[in-house]
């Protein structure tokens, strides 16, 4: 037996989203809609045995609180945006509830509406970095540091228990309720049922610094690094303070080092090189005819796959399982700079970074601060260590980057009016997929250089010498 409950801001979505739940549940259930005001469809017409509770935007968190306090069944899943439930969705919430103290969220496919079915993206695991922006990925583990922004569901009695969702927090409530349930007592746990779903998430940053400042204090200047220049205004903290003096059991620090330890191992290199040269050393052809005097000369070297086994190097970046096994034969887990996922042709597929290189330095730098401007992409680019190199060195202070053997895999000062135009030019083939992965991997490093200006960061490609 389950309460449904649908928050949604868009008539349409919530009639699509409820159908598929008919369809799919076998179990008794009731439903609750929480709408915005201005909503223009009927749903009351749609579905007249469902409760509809209208919210206006400053009260649309409140109304949800309402709608759980008031729910008939104990078990209950909240939807947020447009969702199509899989048929063995509502038994396997079932099973993992049994946990009282358990939040069961699906693996989620992203939704094509216009044709009603799954997209190609996939993700299983929530996190987040400092900037507490939501981070969608996939890993094996059991448990995500954070709900499915679009659908999660739990027992009654817990939300009771964790006094329900934040007020304040009116787009960002899946957030807050996340940190609070793990610091709680509770956990995240991956019911092993998926849906397809629009899970987009906007956000206040006054919300996000609300969990800052209440869940991860220690940690609260990180999370203000990212918005600098932000005006933030916390509003009143004192129920949230309430809650976490009367029942927070674990500490932020027993919950990153448990569920996000690739944030603590990011933040040690900011300013680590103030004021010194960093190479980075690049597997192009051009690095057998570079004098390795020349590379030595910089007080850190920073190798790029198998650089690493030709240089002595202080750190190594890749993406490869392979490649890394190779750079153990000469170097400690603690010299590899990794993203939080790699590619393994052993499993055929990506694995989880920690799981295989435990003490390795493990983040993306795609939202670890310099991201104020819009105008500067994300930087995680599963196709370029090269790109992950440069952008790490940056991040650690140091105002000269020599980039040695990336021949024309980065190209420093030029800009291309039109990128498809130079795609065009520069590319055999013609399908929507390489095009854009393309002109991603051009542009990217483009802005490369726009980022080391705006840093104050010599940014240097040498060739043969």
């Amino acid at each position: 037996m389950f309460s449904l409950i649908v928050c949604s801001s868009d008539g349409i979505d919530s009639i699509a989203t409820i159908n598929s739940f008919i369809d799919t549940s076998k179990y008794e259930h009731e439903i609750i809609i929480c709408c915005d005001d201005k909503s223009t469809v009927p749903l009351n017409d749609a579905f007249p045995n469902a409760r509809i509770i209208t919210y206006a935007t400053v009260d649309r968190t409140s109304k949800i609180n309402e709608a759980v306090k008031s729910a008939k069944y104990d078990k209950i899943i909240i939807v947020d945006g447009c969702v199509k439930f899989s048929d063995n969705l509502c038994s396997s919430i079932l099973k993992t509830l049994q946990d009282r103290s358990a939040v069961a969220i699906p693996s989620t496919y992203g939704l094509d509406k216009s044709l009603w079915c799954a997209g190609d993206k996939y993700y299983s695991t929530f996190s987040f970095q400092w900037n507490l922006r939501i981070r969608y990925g996939n890993d094996g583990g059991q448990y995500s540091p954070l709900v499915c922004p679009s659908c999660f569901a739990f027992n009654k009695s817990w939300v009771e228990y964790v006094e329900y969702f934040d007020d304040l927090s009116l787009v960002n409530y899946q957030i807050e309720f996340s940190l609070r349930t793990w610091l709680l007592g509770g956990k995240i746990v991956k019911c092993g049922a998926s849906i397809a779903s629009s899970c987009e998430m906007t956000y206040k940053v006054d919300e996000l610094a609300r969990i800052a400042e209440v869940w991860l204090p220690a940690y609260s200047n990180y999370f203000y690094d990212e918005y600098v220049g932000t005006p933030i205004d916390c509003g009143r903290l004192n129920d949230l303070i309430n809650v976490q003096n009367n029942k927070q059991s674990i500490t932020s620090d027993e919950f990153l080092k448990t569920m996000l330890p690739e944030l603590l191992s990011a933040y040690n290199f900011r300013n680590l090189f103030v004021d010194k040269t960093i190479a980075i050393v690049c597997d192009g052809a051009s690095i057998d005819f570079i004098d390795r005097a020349v590379i030595y000369r910089n007080d850190v070297i920073i190798s790029v796959n198998y650089m690493g086994l030709v240089f002595d190097s202080d750190y190594n970046v890749s993406f490869e399982v392979e490649t890394l096994n190779e750079l153990t034969t000469k170097y400690n887990h603690s010299s590899f700079v990794l993203p939080t996922a790699l590619s393994s042709s052993l499993v055929g597929g990506i694995v989880r970074t920690s799981d295989v290189f435990a003490n390795s330095a493990v983040f993306e730098l795609d939202r670890l601060g310099y991201m104020n401007d819009s105008a500067i992409p994300p930087f995680a680019n599963f196709d370029s260590p090269i790109h992950f190199a440069i952008h790490f060195a940056m991040m650690t202070g140091s105002t000269k980057i020599n980039v040695y053997g990336c021949d024309d895999r980065m190209i420093c000062g030029r800009s291309y009016t039109s990128l498809v135009d130079f795609y065009d030019n520069m590319v055999d083939g013609d399908t929507d997929n390489i095009r854009k992965r393309y002109e991603y991997y051009r542009y990217g490093y483009d802005m490369l250089g726009k980022l080391a200006d705006k840093l104050g960061v010599k940014l240097i490609r040498i060739g043969a010498m």
